[in-house]
């Protein structure tokens, strides 16, 4: 019933007789409440097998009809490539549909997966082939004398293996001559009969296959079309197979098939979509696409994902933006297998292509440039892929969802920090009878280890879990640097600041409140990077916290009235009411619900006050802002450089800052991106304070 149903185009809702008791006018419920509820819970999103119907077809219209025309005309023998999952096998389905509707020939087809899992020679492929020529076409079952199709039931059956290829030529000439059609010989997954090393069984068959399909075309010009898909173009790219001529070299017209374009991604969405309950907003759509690249088994995971979330559900639902960015991290999380398995052709066979790819999405932009204008055949099969578009206006792989796979597969591999013998020795302990702590949060090096620890005194005010920063080196001078600067702040922005002590080991501890989120780090990504509005918004929130402990403009204009020089005044003031953070970076900003929060006031020191070492970041911290005491300025450099991360969705690696700020142009409007560019200039036309920089964040802000 459910394959006349579907064969019907109809959905087939099953509901128990007992159940209807309960929907009017017997009971209490709608009828359509039943309904819906039923067709809502169906995922048509979720297709794992190629697509055989034509309505859960979607995109490619141009390309079907051009192939479809230049096949029937002869003009061409179509070579279709394209990553795995893009829907190789589903285009090809369309096709030989497209290609039988219109008569264009008589058509065999091989799936060489297939068939090298049976047997992997060309005499086995040539049996295939006849067979698939007499089951698919009654007009071929119809010919007579033919000695090697449809006489054998398996290819274990033939007598003479040995004679397969002079039996296949007499028959594919003799089909020809009694039903006058040209022969479409259509073939998948093509690189598994392409020869990757000298003891492949394919190492000669390979050659001596092509060599008689070639030849027969060379002879009977026009009879025999072909079309071959694959992920792997080096079959036809290559002149010479072990020193052998490649008898396709240059034979075929390339053709990549690339995602489906935004337009064609909002039609798959919207269709089933409207099916099932969930209705797209333009603004989500985009980010989806943004995200998946249109690569259809991204595009179509992703939805599925959505749909889930929102299940079950008795009416339409409206994805909201952000809950397209959670399902973007939980994609991250839970379909990296699937991330991997589209990059795997680039990786194991393409190692130049691949290489390339890893440094566009690793935020190398000059370098990828480079790199694309000295290799541009491999250049172009990343084009062709859809992986990337023409290197002079790409700042991005196309997906950001594969383009954050490989940056958190790069970031794994880097050498981890040591967390100290010590790093779990505290866990479970209770410290000066305050505190038990649960377990180790971050090994901050080797400065210290922070953990969440729980609060056992229930006095009114006190919080229920803390974060205990542990020193590693048991330095109390160190720690007091950071409780003196604590003390002194409240601000929703800025870590509160709880108690401090010592362990029995004599390692001192600085309490403070334990905040739920990750770091800005984790927006430092291709696909998790925040909207603009949700930048400027956190821009806004960590300014007013420099404003905040930095010196006051209201203060230095007053005190710039009473009597003093004004370099007197100047130190006057930043000793008084200022302090520089000097770390700043996205590791130390915590997205909280209330907003970012700076944390890790380790190195922190008053404005002016002389501090000979020089402890932050590489790469935070420009030359010309080194010295004895440190300015303002520091900090606004430092949270230029974190926000610029966050807005161009890449990490600062080595001396990439200008590939960071071209893919942030790329990103943000104009406002923003001149507001980021002047918080990283340390020069006169820079921000020379917080508090003007707060203020025009602000109102961009107030214009998104």
């Amino acid at each position: 019933m459910q394959e006349a149903a579907e064969a019907a185009s109809l959905t087939l809702l099953a509901l128990p007789a007992p159940s209807l008791r309960q929907f009017r006018p017997s009971g209490e419920r709608p009828f359509a409440d039943a309904v819906r509820v039923g067709l809502f819970a169906r995922d048509l999103y979720d297709l794992r097998s190629p697509v055989v119907r034509g309505g859960d077809f979607f995109g490619r219209s141009v390309l079907l009809r051009q192939l479809e025309r230049n096949i029937t005309q002869g003009q061409t023998h179509v070579a279709l490539f394209g990553l795995r999952k893009i829907g190789k096998t589903s285009f090809l389905f369309r096709l030989r549909e497209a290609l039988r509707n219109r008569e264009a020939g008589l058509i065999a087809q091989a799936d060489l997966q297939r068939s090298n899992a049976i047997n992997p020679s060309a005499d086995y492929l040539l049996w295939h082939l006849g067979e698939s020529l007499w089951d698919g076409n009654r007009r071929v079952r119809g010919v007579s004398d033919l000695k090697l199709f449809g006489r054998y039931e398996t290819y274990s059956e033939v007598p003479d293996r040995a004679s397969v290829f002079e039996l296949f030529d007499h028959d594919l000439r003799t089909v020809h001559d009694r039903i006058g059609l040209p022969v479409i010989i259509m073939l998948d997954e093509i690189e598994r009969m392409f020869p990757s090393s000298e003891d492949s069984v394919w190492r000669k068959d390979f050659v001596r296959f092509w060599q008689l399909l070639r030849g027969f075309d060379q002879e009977r010009p026009g009879i025999l079309r072909f079309v071959i898909s694959g992920t792997n173009p080096q079959c036809v790219e290559s002149h010479a197979i072990f020193g052998e001529d490649n008898p396709i070299y240059s034979y075929f017209s390339t053709t990549y098939l690339g995602p489906l374009s935004e337009l064609e991604a909002q039609e798959l969405l919207g269709t089933y979509g409207a099916r099932m309950g969930l209705e797209w907003k333009s603004s989500v759509i985009a980010r989806v696409f943004d995200d998946t690249g249109g690569h259809p088994a991204l595009l179509r995971t992703f939805a599925s994902m959505v749909h889930r979330n929102s299940h079950p559900r008795h009416g339409s639902v409206s994805p909201a933006l952000e809950e397209a960015r959670d399902t973007s991290a939980r994609f991250l999380t839970e379909q990296g297998p699937l991330l991997a398995q589209i990059v795997a052709i680039l990786e194991d066979q393409y190692a130049d292509e691949f290489e390339i790819l890893r440094t566009l999405a690793l935020g190398k932009v000059h370098e990828f440039r480079d790199m694309a204008r000295a290799f541009p055949e491999d250049t172009a099969h990343l084009i062709g892929y859809g992986l990337c578009g023409q290197p002079d206006e790409t700042t991005r792989v196309t997906s950001q969802l594969l383009q954050t796979y490989l940056q958190r597969r790069e970031s794994s591999a880097r050498p981890g920090v040591d967390s100290g013998s010590t790093a779990a020795n505290i866990v479970g302990q209770v410290v000066d009878g305050r505190y038990r702590v649960e377990s180790l949060i971050s090994a901050d090096g080797g400065f210290a280890n922070v953990y969440r620890a729980a609060s056992l005194d229930q006095q009114e005010g006190t919080p229920s879990a803390v974060a205990l920063k542990v020193l590693k080196n048991g330095r109390l001078s160190v720690l007091e640097r950071e409780v003196e600067v604590l003390r002194g702040f409240e601000h929703k922005n800025i870590v509160q600041f709880v108690d401090s002590g010592r362990l029995e080991s004599g390692a001192v501890y600085l309490a403070m409140e334990y905040l739920e989120g990750p770091t800005l780090r984790a927006y430092c990504e291709a696909a998790t990077r925040p909207s603009e509005q949700r930048l400027m918004s956190w821009t806004t929130a960590l300014m007013g916290a420099l404003v905040h402990m930095h010196p006051k403009e209201t203060q230095r204009r007053r005190l710039r009235a009473e009597s003093g020089s004004e370099e007197s005044i100047q130190v006057l003031l930043e000793s008084r009411y200022g302090y520089v953070h000097r770390d700043i970076k996205p590791e130390n900003v915590i997205v909280t619900k209330r907003g970012p929060v700076l944390v890790d006031f380790n190195i922190s020191s008053r404005v002016s006050v002389a501090v000979e070492t020089v402890s932050a970041t590489p790469g935070y911290l420009p030359p010309e802002l080194i010295g004895t005491s440190w300015s303002p300025r520091v900090d606004i450099h430092q949270l230029g450089v974190t926000l610029l991360q966050a807005a161009a969705g890449e990490s600062l690696v080595g001396d990439n800052m200008d590939d960071l700020v071209l893919v942030m142009r790329s990103s943000v409007s104009p406002k923003t991106a001149q507001l980021l560019e002047r918080l990283l200039d340390t020069g006169p036309s820079g921000y020379q304070t917080a508090f003007t920089a707060h203020r025009d964040a602000q109102r961009i802000l107030d214009q998104l």
